[in-house]
């Protein structure tokens, strides 16, 4: 089930919008391969009924975020000057690792730095701790991240981040709320996907996503793979990029 060109999502990645005069911006959503049940084998009614839905579903998510704008979220604290990140650190980023520039006290020239916490990567800059994925977006960009940080694939340690290639890269700037949207499914997931869940008895697949303050209800759908690229057509509408796989792999 290939996805149609989607006129817009929102500028800058902060929600869905259209122009002042109301035309769409144009956007061309991912295309997704063909669902399982039906490859090569869809009736010329089953394609009008997937189409229609998937045109309600846009419709839906675009009238759930129009208005809405997502917060900032609180303040982050001040990252150390660049200067200071650049006497302490190197950075390769196709790797995503932080490496220390000299050997010092329990610092070792050459060796990865960060300690694990829930998943991501702190390191002490002159006795304070700091999450390494904002330097090393520092170190890119030569400025401190506005607001949050995304993982792109959902693996809180895999911090690459190109200044041109963001395709190759896995951090990017986000709100708490699209942060949010990009989550891995929780432990209690019944599918191993956020925003799918199995329907006791009947066996289908509920999609859903959060769009601004509201859930949006996809459908319900036989096949898992129907489910998952619902929701994953919703988040491209939201966000203008794809969601993580639950499963942290690189891009």
């Amino acid at each position: 089930m290939d996805f149609p060109t989607i006129e817009n999502p929102g500028a800058g990645g902060s929600g869905v919008s259209n122009k002042s005069d109301g035309t769409p911006l144009k956007f061309a959503a991912r295309q997704l391969p063909s669902c399982a049940c039906r490859a090569g084998n869809a009736t010329g009614k089953q394609r009008e009924f997937d189409e229609a839905r998937e045109r309600k579903n846009a419709e839906k998510v675009l009238a759930a975020i129009d208005g809405f704008r997502s917060g900032s979220g609180p303040e982050c604290k001040p990252l150390p000057s660049l200067d200071r990140l650049q006497e302490l650190f190197t950075y390769d980023p196709a790797t995503g690792i932080l490496k220390w520039k000299e050997t010092f006290g329990g610092r070792i020239e050459g060796k990865a730095c960060g300690c694990d916490s829930q998943g991501y990567k702190r390191v002490s800059v002159d006795g304070e701790l700091y999450l390494v994925h904002r330097l090393v977006f520092k170190l890119v960009y030569h400025r401190d991240p506005v607001g949050g940080l995304d993982h792109a694939n959902g693996n809180r340690a895999d911090n690459r981040l190109f200044r041109d290639d963001p395709d190759n890269s896995n951090l990017r700037e986000a709100t708490p709320w699209e942060n949010s949207l990009n989550k891995c499914a929780p432990a209690g997931s019944n599918t191993g996907h956020r925003g799918i869940s199995k329907l006791a008895g009947t066996g289908k697949f509920l999609a859903c996503i959060g769009a601004g303050n509201i859930v949006v209800k996809l459908g319900s759908f036989n096949c898992l793979r129907c489910a998952i690229d619902a929701r994953a057509h919703a988040f491209v509408l939201l966000i203008g990029s794809p969601a993580n796989n639950n499963k942290g792999e690189p891009k």
